[in-house]
C-alpha cells in the first residue's frame, strides 16, 4: 500500500509540476449577505462554477444563510465537476474529516485531493502525502 501511495504521489507531483501554471484569483471569502446568497443561487443554477463555489462556502460557514453541510457538498460538487480545484479541495476536507450531515469517507476525500492536484492546486499534494504515508 505504501508503494502504491508513493507512486501515486510521485505521479500527481509530476503532473502538477509539468502542468502550466495558471493565474488563480483569490476567491473572496468574506461573509456574504442574504441578498448576495440569493444572487449566488441564481448564478449557481445557471452553471457558474465560481458562484457555485461561493454558495457552497456560504452554506458551509452559515454566512448569509443557514448552515447546511449537505447543501455545501451539493454546490462544491457542482463546481468541482467543472474542474474548479478549490471546490475539489474543499470536498476533500469535508469528506476527510466528516461533518454533520456528511459521513466521513477517507477514500473519497483522497480522490478529490487527487483531482485538485491534477488541476494545479499544489496544497492538495500535502494532504495526499499525509494520507498515503500515514497508513
Amino acid at each position: 500500500m505504501r508503494k502504491i501511495g508513493a507512486l501515486l504521489l510521485f505521479g500527481v507531483s509530476l503532473l502538477v509540476l509539468t502542468t502550466p501554471s495558471f493565474a488563480r484569483a483569490a476567491e473572496d471569502e468574506n461573509p456574504v449577505t442574504a441578498q448576495e446568497v440569493e444572487a449566488l443561487v441564481r448564478q449557481a443554477r445557471r452553471g457558474n462554477a465560481h458562484a457555485q463555489y461561493k454558495l457552497a462556502k456560504a452554506y458551509e460557514t452559515g454566512s448569509g444563510t443557514r448552515q447546511s453541510y449537505s447543501e455545501a457538498v451539493r454546490w462544491y460538487k457542482a463546481a468541482a465537476h467543472q474542474g474548479l480545484a478549490r471546490a475539489q479541495f474543499s470536498l476533500g476536507l469535508i469528506f476527510e474529516e466528516g461533518r454533520p450531515e456528511v459521513k466521513r469517507d477517507v477514500a473519497y476525500a483522497l480522490s478529490w485531493y487527487e483531482e485538485a492536484a491534477r488541476n494545479g492546486l499544489t496544497a492538495a499534494l500535502e494532504h495526499i502525502r499525509r494520507m498515503t504515508t500515514s497508513h
